[in-house]
């Protein structure tokens, strides 16, 4: 028995300056069916950074071979501006890691780095954070830590 391959969309041909790894402003909106698709979830808010779990299976089979465990708008133009977002099979206890990295990662692009350094700067804060900080039982607690770490690397 052979499944039906699943619908695919294929954003490079409605933007093919989808290159990455470069901040640029402009953005564009996902279709609506692949919004939906990719289930969005709210969890909450960090420095006015909405915060949502989706699945991430469907991103990657309907948007990006490319999404592993997170995403934000400075890396992944096809996130809307504003938003973090987080695979939903990401557990309690590595969200807030996730978390912390996708937000210090996208503030870095926003204030100019480009994404090697961004990323390298975001992978050594999510190492303190998962070296430090005690895995959250929940996605509220995992939200909540995040905040706190996100909150003391803007301030210093």
């Amino acid at each position: 028995m052979t499944r039906a391959a699943a619908p695919q969309f294929d954003l490079t041909a409605l933007h093919p300056d989808m290159e990455m790894d470069t901040f640029h402003p402009h953005r564009f909106k996902l279709p609506s069916n692949v919004l939906r698709a990719v289930g969005r979830s709210k969890v909450g808010t960090i420095l006015r950074w909405r915060v949502y779990r989706v699945d991430g299976h469907a991103v990657r089979n309907r948007i990006n071979i490319d999404f592993v465990s997170g995403g934000n708008p400075m890396r992944y133009k096809f996130v809307p501006r504003g938003e973090v977002w987080v695979e939903k099979t990401v557990e309690p206890g590595e969200f807030a890691p996730v978390v912390v990295h996708e937000l210090v990662e996208a503030i870095l692009m926003f204030d100019g780095q480009d994404y090697d350094q961004a990323h390298e700067s975001a992978s050594a804060t999510e190492r303190l954070v998962r070296a430090t900080t005690t895995p959250a039982r929940s996605y509220a607690q995992g939200l909540k830590d995040a905040s706190a770490w996100v909150r003391a690397w803007r301030d210093g």
